[in-house]
C-alpha cells in the first residue's frame, strides 16, 4: 500500500481526491443520521453543496499520522483524540464566529464545554479504525485505477466548484452574522430599555397612588369608635384599589412591549435569504435564541422588574 506522504514528499494528487471524498461521505453520513433523528431529509453541509469539510480534513490527518500504524488499539486511541481536537477546535471557531453552538452535546454525559462528548468521541474512534483498515485501501486503489489524464481534468473541476462553493459560503455566512447581530442587539433593546420604561411607570403610579392615599387619610378624623373603625376601612380599600390597579397596568405594557418586539423581529427574520434559513434547519443549535424562548424570557424580565 502507497502512502500519501512518504518523507515528505506529498502526492497533493491523491490528498485532494481523498479530502472530496471523505467530504462526501461525510455528508451522507450526516444526512443519514439527520433523517434517522427527524425522519425527512435535511442538507446537513456546511456548504451549498454535498460536501463536508470538516470530514475531508479529519480523513486527512489520520490517514497521514495513523495509515501505516499496525496496531488497532494505538490507532483507535490516537484517532480518537486526534478527532476529538479537531472537532472542538472548529466548535470553538464557529461558536466565537457566530456567538452560538453549531452542535451541543451539553446534554450528553462526560463532554466538554458541549463541543465534543465521549460517546461520539469513541464512536468516531471506532470509524476512524474501520476507515484506516477497510474504507482507504479500496478508495486507494480506485484512485490509482483512474487515468492521470482524465483524474487531473476532473480535479480540477472539483477544485474550482470547491472554491466557488466556499465563496459563496462565506457570503452567506457573514450575512447570517450580520443578522444574528441584529436580533441579539434587538434582545438587549428589549431587554434593557423596555425593562427600564416600565420600571419607571410603576414607580410614577405608586407614587400617585401614595400621596392619593395620604391626602385622602390626612382628612379623616381621628378619633375612636365609628369613625377610627371607618379609617382602617378606607386604608384598605385605597390599598387593594392600588394594587388591583397596578397588577393590571404592566401586563399592558408587556403586550405592547412583545408587539412591537415582533415587529421588529419578523422585519429581521425577513431578511433571512434561502441558505440561512437551510442551515437553521439543518443546525438548529447554531439559533442564538429561538424566537418562543425571546418572548418567554422577556416577559419574565419584565415582570419580575414590575
Amino acid at each position: 500500500m502507497k502512502l500519501i506522504m512518504t518523507n515528505f514528499n506529498v502526492d497533493y494528487y491523491e490528498i485532494i481526491y481523498f479530502f472530496f471524498i471523505y467530504a462526501f461521505m461525510g455528508w451522507i453520513t450526516e444526512v443519514i443520521y439527520a433523517y434517522y433523528k427527524n425522519r425527512c431529509f435535511i442538507n446537513r453541509g456546511f456548504l451549498f453543496g454535498p460536501l463536508c469539510p470538516i470530514y475531508g480534513t479529519g480523513a486527512i490527518m489520520i490517514i497521514g499520522f495513523l495509515y501505516p500504524v499496525k496496531n488497532l488499539y494505538f490507532t483507535f486511541l490516537i484517532g480518537t483524540i486526534l478527532v476529538s481536537i479537531l472537532e472542538y477546535i472548529v466548535g470553538f471557531i464557529l461558536e466565537t464566529m457566530f456567538n452560538s453552538k453549531w452542535w451541543d452535546y451539553s446534554d450528553n454525559k462526560f463532554n466538554i464545554h458541549g463541543r465534543v462528548c465521549l460517546g461520539f468521541s469513541l464512536l468516531w474512534g471506532l470509524a476512524i479504525v474501520i476507515l484506516v483498515t477497510v474504507v482507504h485501501p479500496r478508495i486507494e486503489t480506485i484512485i490509482d485505477g483512474i487515468p492521470k489524464n482524465i483524474g487531473n481534468v476532473f480535479l480540477l473541476g472539483l477544485v474550482i466548484y470547491f472554491l466557488l462553493d466556499c465563496t459563496l459560503t462565506i457570503i452567506s455566512l457573514v450575512n447570517l452574522k450580520a443578522r444574528f447581530v441584529k436580533l441579539t442587539n434587538l434582545y438587549q433593546e428589549a431587554k434593557e430599555n423596555y425593562s427600564e420604561m416600565l420600571s419607571v411607570s410603576k414607580e410614577k403610579y405608586s407614587e400617585r397612588f401614595n400621596s392619593s392615599k395620604e391626602s385622602l387619610l390626612s382628612r379623616l378624623p381621628n378619633v375612636d369608635g365609628v369613625i377610627s373603625n371607618s379609617k382602617a376601612k378606607y386604608v384598605e380599600i385605597v390599598n387593594n384599589s392600588k394594587e388591583t390597579i397596578l397588577s393590571k397596568l404592566p401586563h399592558v405594557h408587556v403586550e405592547e412591549v412583545l408587539k412591537e418586539f415582533k415587529e421588529k423581529y419578523d422585519k429581521v427574520v425577513g431578511e433571512f435569504n434561502f441558505n440561512h434559513k437551510r442551515l437553521l434547519r439543518a443546525y438548529p443549535a447554531i439559533n442564538p435564541k429561538k424566537f418562543e424562548e425571546l418572548i418567554k424570557e422577556l416577559k419574565e424580565k419584565l415582570d419580575k422588574k414590575i
